[in-house]
């Protein structure tokens, strides 16, 4: 089934309900196009699934219809020849006419609605299955939490980090994370992360190491590494926007035997994504938990999951890591 959307020309206010963009109406849903709505005539645009497509104003008048052979419209289109970035900048390139040259994908899109050009290429992040996660040689780059855990075991933080936007997990929508001393994160509440395992997992939880964790800030480890909290957040366009949690953390009865991992949580125009990595001393699963299942056994290994933006419908991608 391919996927398609109706357009208008359209030089007056926007139709209520519907999107504007230059002298282009898109058609969003909710009235009947085929009886004119909006006192202008409607198209139907090409098909989204075979690559991404670009369309304009003909004020003309004189683009041939596939519809009408007789009818001509007042909107033209192009669609890139691969559903691919790179394909769709290439083509964004050829209609600029180097009066500007892109070579990203966002770059692109920005430039084309700022000059009156409809796209239907969204900015996503992209599953790598060959790059791995390293370890960081340091938490360089990332903020230390300091505002403390209600305890080190079956704990949570006092207080959330604030997301650069609203994240979702399992429908539950909000800028505030909490950090579970059992390798839990949550969003809109600290306490649904005192989870132990996946059976009793809140639906509303990611894991990077549900075991029985044990963190305790201050606390040194073996390893010579201080059990800590830090985090980075930010966006990597108008678009993408991550969440970044370094952990360094003990094993409850055993903090001589750390388990520290990193959880990276991003969102873009389509998906939600989640990425782990145990430093050392494997134990318990990572993933999302959800209903079915797709959390994986934790791993040194890095793993990709990929979700809707409703934070539903999880997939397991495979090892490898998240990419602009």
């Amino acid at each position: 089934m391919s996927t398609a959307r109706p357009f208008a020309y359209n030089t007056g206010s926007t139709i209520s309900g519907q999107t504007q963009i230059g002298d282009l109406a898109i058609g969003v849903g909710g009235i009947n196009f085929s009886q004119g709505a909006g006192g202008v005539r409607w198209w139907n645009g090409p098909d989204e699934d075979q690559g991404y497509c670009i369309g304009f104003p003909q004020s003309g008048g004189t683009q041939p219809t596939p519809e009408v052979p007789t009818e001509f419209a007042y909107i033209q289109f192009w669609r890139s020849e691969f559903l691919t970035e790179g394909s769709f900048v290439e083509l964004a390139n050829y209609i600029a006419q180097g009066v500007q040259v892109f070579t990203g994908g966002t770059q692109a899109k920005t430039w084309l609605n700022n000059n009156g050009y409809w796209t239907s290429y969204k900015d996503v992040y992209r599953y790598d299955p060959v790059t791995l996660l390293t370890w960081p040689a340091s938490s360089s780059g990332y903020t230390l939490y300091n505002g403390g855990f209600t305890g080190p075991d079956d704990g949570y933080s006092n207080s959330p980090i604030t997301l650069p936007v609203a994240f979702e997990t399992n429908n539950q929508s909000s800028t505030s994370l909490y950090l579970s001393t059992n390798g839990y994160f949550t969003l809109t509440s600290g306490d649904g992360g005192i989870r132990s395992g996946p059976d009793n997992a809140n639906p509303a939880t990611m894991a990077a190491n549900p075991g029985d964790n044990w963190l305790q800030p201050g606390l040194t480890n073996s390893d010579g590494d201080v059990q800590n909290w830090y985090y980075q957040t930010g966006n990597d366009s108008s678009a993408k926007f991550y969440a970044k949690l370094l952990v360094y953390g003990g094993t409850y009865g055993a903090t001589t035997t750390p388990t520290s991992y990193i959880i990276n949580f991003y969102r873009d125009e389509v998906y939600e994504w989640l990425e782990t990595r145990v430093k050392s001393n494997v134990r318990g699963s990572a993933g999302p938990y959800n209903s079915p299942s797709v959390a994986q056994g934790a791993s040194t290994t890095s793993k990709v999951w990929r979700g809707d933006l409703n934070g539903q419908n999880w997939v397991y991608m495979g090892v490898g890591s998240v990419q602009v």
